[in-house]
């Protein structure tokens, strides 16, 4: 009798140990630095190169550090454009000869930026200017921060305007040989006058009822409302009529509104 002898193998499987994997070298944007990831056997297992951006500014423009695009030369430094490579530390395509800052404008948008004479850039921000919505009757001054009221004669229709050191914006001058009191959006054609007052008439008849007054062969019309309201926003005094045994307010569209 033949004795059979079986032997058994017992397989292990042992797992390769990649917890201890870990980075080299951190990216920093545009730096062209290498990524690699490295096992705790030091076997490479990704490997990436970066490479910085590069730009192309023109005459005019300059790159600063750490800012990935062109941006305009500000005031007082040279820039005759060219190709650099973005870095992170030292301004390229501008001289200086000496730190400076641009004085900061709202009427377009500028850049606020301080440079040493190593061309090193030491601060940069870009500023936009502030835009108004003025309501009728209000305009935006040159220079000036926020709407104001329409002055005598002119008319303001309203609108949305962006702050300008030398225009004013959304201000007309009324016509020759026609008026508006302060605050208006439009010029009126006639004015009647009430003691030392005055109400400006439409061509147009604004309410029901209205006060109309005809001079030759032309009716204008003022506004009649039951609300205590004053002739204009320049007067102090009020004008009321009965009719139809109800009081009314005669005042033109500055007062009464449209």
């Amino acid at each position: 009798m033949i004795k059979k002898t079986f032997i058994f193998y017992i397989l292990v499987l042992v797992p390769l140990n990649l917890w201890g994997a870990y980075i080299t070298q951190d990216t920093v944007g545009g730096c062209g630095y290498d990524y690699m990831i490295i096992d705790n056997n030091n076997h490479s297992d990704i490997f990436a190169e970066f490479t910085v951006n590069e730009h192309t500014c023109a005459n005019g423009e300059f790159l600063p550090a750490n800012i990935d695009e062109c941006r305009s030369c500000p005031t007082g430094g040279v820039c005759p454009g060219g190709t650099y490579n973005f870095n992170k530390n030292v301004s390229q395509g501008i001289s200086v000869g000496q730190i400076f800052t641009q004085s900061l404008s709202n009427s377009c948008v500028k850049d606020l930026i301080g440079i040493d004479t190593n061309n090193h850039s030491i601060y940069f921000a870009r500023f936009t200017p502030n835009t108004h919505t003025c309501s009728g009757g209000y305009y935006l001054p040159a220079n000036i921060d926020e709407c104001i009221i329409c002055p005598i004669n002119n008319y303001c229709v309203g609108g949305t305007y962006t702050f300008n050191e030398t225009t004013d914006q959304g201000i007309q001058s009324c016509a020759s040989g026609t008026f508006s009191p302060t605050g208006s959006a439009v010029c009126y054609p006639h004015i009647m006058h009430v003691g030392d007052s005055n109400i400006y008439l439409k061509s147009t008849k604004q309410t029901t009822p209205s006060f109309n007054v005809t001079i030759g062969n032309n009716t204008f019309y003022a506004n009649m409302t039951t609300v205590p309201t004053k002739m204009n926003k320049d007067s102090s005094r009020y004008f009321r009529a009965q009719w139809d045994n109800n009081s009314y307010y005669i005042c033109d569209d500055t007062t009464c509104g449209e």
